[in-house]
């Protein structure tokens, strides 16, 4: 479902009511292992609970990778080769009800970083190695759609359930993002 109040024209509207989400494939080198990626997004949380992005392939492989830990704080994970590597804010709850951009990256150098509004605000660099799929990933927005299966074997800290919120300006890349791309992004750029 779509509302006409996104942060850019419209924005994906995902609540307890519609229980919506949106899917999109085709992503070659997010199941790379070690391959850098980064996600940039805009959200706009009724609650601070709930999966915003997963990744997944058609093998069974799937983690949920950014969300919201069962603290309500914002999350990041990623599958290392010794299991989910993850960040959480330290500092309390994204604000509700008010747009926020929010960016993840990985590299091998830097493993995972979590900024928002532009700002660094937390990582992991145990987080060296990325253990893909080996596989044509996709992308999930808005929930979990396996959630007994997803990351298993491992510890998930993202909550692996429905976001309830706005989405809007979900942008892949297949590099480790700089903070003043970053900036940009978080600038409407």
């Amino acid at each position: 479902m779509f509302d006409s109040s996104g942060r850019f024209n419209q924005s994906l509207l995902i609540n307890s009511i519609n229980l919506s989400y949106f899917q999109t494939t085709g992503f070659y080198y997010l199941g790379q292992t070690n391959y850098p990626y980064s996600f940039s997004l805009w959200i706009y949380p009724f609650v601070n609970n709930g999966t915003i992005l997963q990744v997944s392939s058609s093998n069974g492989w799937c983690v949920p990778m950014i969300g919201f830990d069962i603290s309500g704080r914002l999350t990041i994970q990623t599958m290392g080769s010794s299991g989910i590597y993850a960040a959480s804010l330290t500092s309390g709850t994204l604000s509700l009800n008010q747009w926020i951009h929010v960016a993840m990256t990985y590299s091998t150098i830097n493993g995972i970083q979590l900024f928002i509004n532009g700002t660094f605000m937390v990582g992991n660099n145990n987080t060296q190695s990325y253990s893909a799929s080996g596989q044509i990933t996709t992308i999930t927005i808005g929930t979990c759609l396996s959630p007994s299966t997803c990351a298993v074997n491992t510890t998930t800290i993202i909550i692996p359930s429905q976001f309830q919120g706005k989405i809007d300006e979900l942008k892949i890349f297949s590099r480790e993002l700089s903070l003043i791309d970053i900036g940009q992004l978080a600038q409407g750029g």
